[in-house]
């Protein structure tokens, strides 16, 4: 086996890319939906506004859940390779501490555009879901090799909640929130 097998771009290099992009976003996507359709109900039970500790709850469970049910997943897509299961493992391990801070950018872009301020909510999901990303593809491989790629979104968000929350502080007099 040569060492370009291993290489981020190597043979398998854009399969392992989208099947772990696709399983991770799938999987936030349905864990989301599901959290965001029990928020209303628990606070009704408990006669408060739970939202915010919600949003943590959610981001949290998203984390954990991927780290304990990869394993099985995994094993049902690429079980058929011992070296593609490893890989695909480690990468949504990886890729799911970004799920802990995606939160921040959304709401923020959701802030903004409740706000009327498009432009601010526009830079916001520019900057979370490209410029960043791209950036962190292009330098973090240099230094982890493929666990760069992997990290690259985790990076990138914690990014854009650095930006998130700059905005945030910057036009909180204008709009008067806090």
């Amino acid at each position: 086996k040569s060492n370009a097998d291993d290489a981020p771009g190597g043979p398998d290099g854009i399969f392992k890319m989208l099947f772990v992009t696709a399983a991770a976003g799938k999987a936030a996507a349905v864990d989301i939906d599901q959290h965001r359709q029990l928020i209303p109900f628990f606070g009704v039970f408990r006669g408060e506004n739970v939202q915010e500790k919600a949003v943590l709850a959610v981001a949290v469970n998203l984390a954990l859940t991927e780290f304990v049910i990869i394993e099985n997943l995994a094993g049902i897509f690429v079980g058929y390779d011992e070296n593609l299961t490893a890989m695909t493992i480690r990468a949504i391990r990886i890729y799911s501490i970004s799920l802990l801070f995606s939160g921040l950018g959304i709401f923020g872009s959701a802030f903004f555009t409740a706000l009327s301020n498009g432009f601010v909510s526009a830079l916001i999901s520019f900057l979370r879901l490209l410029f960043f990303q791209v950036l962190m593809i292009m330098i973090l491989p240099l230094i982890w090799g493929i666990d760069g790629v992997w990290s690259a979104v985790v990076f990138a968000e914690l990014m854009s909640v650095v930006f998130t929350a700059w905005m945030l502080v910057k036009y909180r007099k204008a709009y008067r929130y806090f």
